[in-house]
């Protein structure tokens, strides 16, 4: 399925903590339409929102305010796995971009921040896009993108934690995930102090297509090693098992982090990616 590059709407799976304001509920106060509760003055001198009632009703006559939630501006980070077996189905990278173009138009109509940057043996940081609300960079770096994927491996993503803000952010990891598992946990540790939406691509051609029978020459994307294998019903069979094996146990590690997966396959378009990164303050 090709795709055009929509909007993406998103939410945030918690509160922000950001210091300039925006549209995402926070746990700063300030200037905001919604309740947060009552202090002394002295905490926060705002004379309009005095409670004359709470003032009152101090043994010691001090004067208390009323105060309301700040809505507050994120940084939202595209983390894209650029090892080879991302490049196998070119169409794979095609909704990479444009749910990567998608986010960057949704974070500015929002005020914030977007940045984006690859990974494979290492962070190439000699690309990233660092965040800011100009998103004029993003379509660029999303060409680039798309001829890019040569890594050998995805160890690059450890490096996240020490290229992202300081502050907690909204990152998106986009990946095929197939990583060895304590890479994957070692990443996921990493980033456990942001919130993280893995993009797990997935493509039926995987695992379909293949004759019943016959020889065939694969090489391996990442490696490169080559080998011979004879194709029968069972290796189907057993190759099906395997598929089936890997997306159980990453959906355990997911959910064992309660990070809200999003299993993208090619059949699925961007109304319903843009659902379900809506439903993430649900």
């Amino acid at each position: 399925m090709s795709l055009i590059a929509t909007e993406i709407h998103y939410r945030l799976p918690g509160r922000g903590a950001g210091v300039f304001p925006g549209a995402h509920r926070s746990s700063a106060v300030g200037g905001g339409d919604r309740y947060h509760g009552v202090t002394e003055f002295f905490r926060h001198p705002d004379a309009r929102h005095l409670d004359l009632r709470r003032t009152w009703l101090d043994p010691y006559r001090r004067p208390y305010v009323k105060t309301f939630e700040q809505r507050s501006a994120v940084t939202v980070v595209a983390a894209v796995d650029l090892s080879a077996s991302m490049g196998v189905f070119p169409e794979r990278l095609a909704r990479v971009s444009a749910l990567i173009q998608g986010l960057a138009w949704g974070s500015r109509r929002l005020g914030d921040r977007f940045g984006c940057v690859g990974f494979d043996d290492r962070i190439r940081l000699d690309t990233a896009v660092p965040p800011g609300r100009a998103t004029g960079a993003v379509v660029p770096w999303c060409r680039w993108m798309t001829s890019a994927c040569r890594g050998r491996s995805a160890v690059g993503a450890l490096a996240l934690r020490d290229w992202l803000p300081g502050r907690r952010c909204l990152v998106v990891l986009i990946s095929d995930f197939h990583w060895p598992e304590t890479l994957l946990r070692s990443v996921l540790a990493g980033l456990s102090e942001h919130w993280v939406v893995p993009v797990v691509l997935c493509d039926r051609r995987e695992t379909a297509g293949w004759p019943r029978w016959g020889i065939r020459r694969v090489v391996d994307a990442e490696s490169g090693r080559e080998r011979l294998i004879w194709l029968r019903p069972g290796w189907r069979r057993a190759l099906e098992t395997r598929y089936r094996d890997r997306r159980a146990r990453l959906r355990r590690l997911f959910q064992a982090a309660t990070l809200p997966a999003l299993w993208w396959s090619e059949t699925m378009g961007m109304s319903q990616v843009s659902h379900h990164f809506e439903r993430l303050g649900t």
